[in-house]
């Protein structure tokens, strides 16, 4: 407890009930030098006075121990102060929500999908393009060799791939090595299982062509290369 605050607030209540110190003192049975030392901060009053002090004062146990009044708000201001507080969170809420909603349509990822098509008479494809905010996503769900070529059916050496559009290589891989030998057909098999992620967005035209390139040699030492194309549809 704050013995000044509680001994100032006292001496307030006790002018504005009109007495002196001694006629306080005299009511409660004590002397006049003894409300001095509540006023002055030096003491506060014992405990067994505190019923008829707070009586006299015309104050609380509350606001006798905390050394000023309590503020009572009426029910009509208090009512009024409830409908401003809930207008202002109400209105930061909109404020908010509308800031939100801007934000999303500004930043939000915008998705766009593309199917590729064989632009080989030779080759089946199916895949798509996916362009995701700022990268792009390359997908081939199926090859199938339509043609006669026997290389297509017989194991290679040296195998490797990239994806080349617009003149850029956007992926490329090494798969075998040295002499190991795979099956090249086979090996259409395994493209079909990647998930090209293209760090960059590709900005795709429909009037060009995408690259899937492979070179390899075959069991004659002699490099070959498949050039498959693919033809970009804009879904």
């Amino acid at each position: 407890m704050d013995s000044g605050k509680i001994g100032a607030y006292i001496q307030l209540k006790r002018k504005s009930a009109g007495l002196t110190q001694t006629q306080l003192g005299d009511m409660l049975g004590i002397t006049s030098k003894a409300v001095s030392k509540w006023e002055t901060g030096v003491a506060i009053p014992d405990v067994s006075l505190f019923p008829e002090l707070t009586k006299i004062l015309n104050i609380t146990m509350e606001e006798l121990l905390q050394g000023e009044d309590n503020i009572v708000i009426p029910p009509e201001k208090k009512k009024r102060n409830i409908i401003i507080a809930l207008s202002i969170i109400l209105s930061l809420v909109t404020v908010l929500l509308i800031t939100t909603i801007i934000y999303f349509k500004s930043n939000y990822k915008k998705v766009e999908v593309y199917k590729l098509e064989s632009a080989n008479k030779d080759f089946y494809v199916e895949g798509s393009l996916t362009n995701v905010g700022d990268k792009s996503y390359l997908s081939i769900t199926k090859v199938d060799y339509l043609g006669n070529d026997i290389d297509l059916f017989e194991e290679v050496s040296g195998l490797e791939h990239k994806i080349e559009y617009d003149g850029n290589i956007v992926y490329a891989s090494n798969v075998t090595k040295g002499d190991e030998l795979v099956h090249l057909k086979h090996y259409f098999n395994y493209i079909v299982t990647l998930n090209y992620n293209i760090n960059k967005k590709m900005n795709f035209d429909v009037q060009k062509l995408l690259h899937l390139k492979l070179n390899y040699y075959s069991k004659e030492k002699e490099i070959n290369k498949i050039d498959l194309q693919f033809k970009i549809v804009d879904e």
